[in-house]
């Protein structure tokens, strides 16, 4: 009984050097016993909060790993969306600027400007003017408000 207790003690260290060897000698089961700490920001960025505090060496490669594609996805994302807007803003103020031309050359014909010396409010103020002149006066034949007056009453009468 005694050579059958130390056959089976035996095959015990046997199978327990075997298993160590493997542990250690087996990286991805080392890093699943060892011990890792996930960090709050960390578990916040990577979008799973409950995630942080104790964890292993493995969860903690995964994460980094996971870290790393987030980021880079959201910077072609964020790079996207400045390319989009750089298109929308170029349209916009191309739009805008072709508006404004537009509008200045209108203003240039009605007011004028360095480039169009005569304009319409030019020709429309020297008519005011005169308009404003020819009226004050009077010309001959052209009756006066009494006398006109006084024919339309000559009318009625008749």
């Amino acid at each position: 009984m005694n050579s059958t207790y130390k056959d089976f003690n035996n095959i015990v260290l046997v199978l327990l050097t075997v298993i160590c060897v493997a542990v250690v000698g087996c990286r991805s089961m080392l890093d699943v016993m060892t011990p890792g700490h996930m960090p709050k920001v960390t578990a916040n960025y990577n979008g799973d909060p409950n995630a942080a505090g104790l964890t292993n060496l493995n969860n903690l490669r995964e994460v980094r790993t996971e870290i790393i594609i987030k980021h880079r996805t959201e910077q072609c994302d964020l790079r996207r969306d400045a390319e989009d807007d750089l298109v929308a803003y170029q349209d916009a103020i191309g739009f805008i600027d072709a508006n404004i031309r537009d509008s200045q050359t209108m203003q240039n014909v009605i007011v004028g400007g360095a480039e169009q010396p005569f304009s319409l409010l030019g020709v429309l103020a020297g008519l005011t003017g005169g308009a404003a002149i020819g009226r004050a006066m009077k010309r001959k034949g052209d009756f006066t408000k009494e006398e006109v007056d006084h024919e339309v009453a000559k009318a009625k009468m008749a």
